[in-house]
């Protein structure tokens, strides 16, 4: 970097599948509903993501509006063209057919003519100055993969010397190809030379990345020798975080219990848990890299280098004295229980709506927000924020050309997501 005093920012992207509309809402309170996803980018000096998180960065690339993206996951048949029914599977594995994810993507983005760009000609054909990074694994190699705009980036090996003609679309594809509880193959990317037939990927999220915001800092990190500098925006799309309850109770939804271990419940586990970033995992690291301080008292952390914004399936902690020593962020117990086991292939339209109601209830501080790192046990914030509010005035301190809280804005959106 020319100027080392420059703040270097970062726009982090989970996968999550559907959840993933949650993102385009967070950038659409930040940023404006109906700004254009160029412009969005423009706030970033690098901007990285995985799965579903990879489709609302394409269209931020495609310069999409938050609006138009979120409803690319609110349309049931788009949803319905992207996890389309694998019918030849073991029940509830490899549920959904790889090659008809990539119709549904094409038909997604079938206003896009640049979606089939390739990665490497995005900042100069497009004339844009973020950095795109979008994570994925490599099936033969057995590693992460990162697919980048800056072919000249330090962090960048010549390992993918060979998908040189790699486009938007296909790396998109490669990233959300969440395996063995969903699609039934890897993700099929030609070579550039077509003897060398095809690269296989899965989700970026079987390497450990998807929360990629790690991997953002360290390609940050390559550019400038100053972690006081870089600031990261890391945006989740919902996770289940239930107070522990004790094995054979009853849980009534509301707690988590231990589970019997057997060989498919603990396949299913395995596939789940890495899809999921629990709390304290990839936004804590990058928060002790980047020079955050570790809380020496009650009192939280609150003044990172990383700001997350996830919205928390999980019950409130009830005032003293109550009947119930937990209360439910504005949902039936029914809402509750249906919500906390939905995966990321929500396709019904009700199960959207939930999550679209999660969404609602996370803005309006009702539903707690994920902080960086949180007590296990009482649940309680350790570092960040427990409440959007709060994440948001710390990251609009960080992005000072980012527009003020509009109350216009923020009705449109609670229209957006209540509006059936």
């Amino acid at each position: 970097m020319d100027n080392e005093t420059k703040t270097y920012k970062i726009l982090s992207l989970d996968g999550g599948g559907s959840w993933a509309l949650i993102q385009a809402i967070a950038l659409a309170d930040i940023y404006g509903l109906d700004t254009k996803g160029r412009e969005i980018l423009k706030h970033f000096d690098l901007a990285i993501a995985n799965s579903g998180g990879s489709i609302v960065l394409a269209g931020l690339v495609m310069d999409m509006s938050p609006k138009k993206i979120f409803e690319l996951f609110n349309d049931e048949p788009t949803r319905r063209g992207i996890f389309v029914d694998n019918w030849i599977n073991v029940p509830d594995f490899r549920k959904y057919s790889t090659k008809d994810k990539l119709t549904g993507l094409k038909s997604a983005f079938s206003r896009c003519p640049d979606i089939n760009r390739k990665v490497s000609e995005i900042n100069s054909a497009l004339k844009i100055d973020t950095e795109i990074v979008i994570c994925a694994f490599n099936y033969d190699r057995e590693r992460a993969t990162f697919f980048r705009s800056n072919t000249k980036s330090p962090t960048a090996s010549s390992g993918n010397n060979r998908l040189k003609n790699l486009t938007l679309l296909q790396a998109v594809h490669a990233s959300s190809t969440a395996p063995v509880k969903f699609f039934d193959d890897p993700a099929l990317i030609p070579y550039d030379n077509p003897k060398d037939g095809n690269a296989r990927f899965w989700d970026g999220a079987t390497g450990g990345y998807n929360n990629p915001v790690m991997a953002g800092v360290v390609e940050s990190l390559a550019k400038t020798p100053k972690p006081k500098n870089i600031r990261a925006l890391s945006i989740g799309t919902g996770n289940v975080f239930l107070p522990l309850g004790a094995e054979g109770s009853d849980s009534f939804g509301l707690y988590k219990v231990p589970e019997k271990s057997y060989l498919l419940s603990d396949i299913e586990l395995l596939a789940r848990a890495i899809i999921n970033d629990p709390p304290d995992a990839a936004s804590f690291t990058a928060h002790v890299v980047l020079g955050g301080s570790l809380p020496t008292s009650s009192n939280p952390v609150t003044d990172g280098s990383v700001v997350r914004m996830n919205p928390l399936v999980q019950p409130i902690k009830a005032a003293i004295g109550a009947p119930f020593p937990w209360e439910l962020p504005g949902f039936s117990v029914k809402e509750f229980i249906r919500l906390s086991e939905l995966g990321l292939d929500a396709v019904d339209q009700y199960d959207v709506n939930l999550i679209k109601k999660l969404t609602h209830h996370w803005l309006a501080g009702v539903a707690n927000n994920q902080p960086v790192r949180m007590n296990g046990e009482t649940l309680a914030c350790e570092i960040g924020h427990h409440k959007y509010a709060k994440a948001l005035a710390q990251w609009q301190s960080y992005d000072t050309s980012a527009p003020p809280h509009n109350d216009d804005n923020r009705q449109k959106i609670i229209d957006t997501l209540t509006k059936k």
